[in-house]
């Protein structure tokens, strides 16, 4: 069960563009559920409204013709995950 932050959350994400329209994945499963990171942005709603306002502004309120916003994302996620796997390495490993 949500608490009433969790609703306002799902209901932006849901509701909005992200929701709708031709979508490559899922944003709910078959029971409803949240999938992938979305589900885990309910764990702290504060945080998760701010980066669903952020997402949602950058892909769907921005100038990028959508193969350049994708490509753009995916380098934006591989730079970070170097940048993880450089400061979580575990020395020696």
């Amino acid at each position: 069960m949500l608490n009433a932050g969790q609703q306002q959350l799902y209901a932006a994400m849901t509701g909005g563009p992200r929701g709708g329209g031709n979508q490559p994945f899922r944003l709910v499963d078959e029971t409803g559920a949240l999938t992938g990171p979305f589900n885990a942005m309910l764990l702290q709603p504060a945080v998760g409204q701010a980066l669903q306002a952020l997402g949602a502004a950058l892909r769907y309120q921005g100038s990028l013709a959508d193969r350049a916003r994708e490509l753009t994302t995916l380098v934006g996620y591989y730079a970070t995950l170097a940048l993880q796997l450089r400061i979580f390495r575990v020395p020696g490993g």
